[in-house]
């Protein structure tokens, strides 16, 4: 699951952003594979919500 933050002590902010992106990129190849209705697809959402909520406000 990821768990990228921009608020690494001593991070580089860019660096951050790319690593958030492709995290966020991968949930959401795995939100198009996963059948519709299912389990996979629900709990998928609820973490690109988390991120990209979590993206908005660092």
């Amino acid at each position: 699951m990821p768990g990228g933050s921009l608020c690494r002590a001593g991070g580089d902010v860019i660096a951050e952003l790319t690593t958030d992106h492709r995290e966020v990129d991968e949930l959401f190849e795995q939100f198009e594979d996963a059948p519709p209705g299912s389990a996979d697809r629900k709990r998928l959402v609820d973490a690109l919500t988390i991120e990209l909520v979590r993206h908005s406000v660092a």
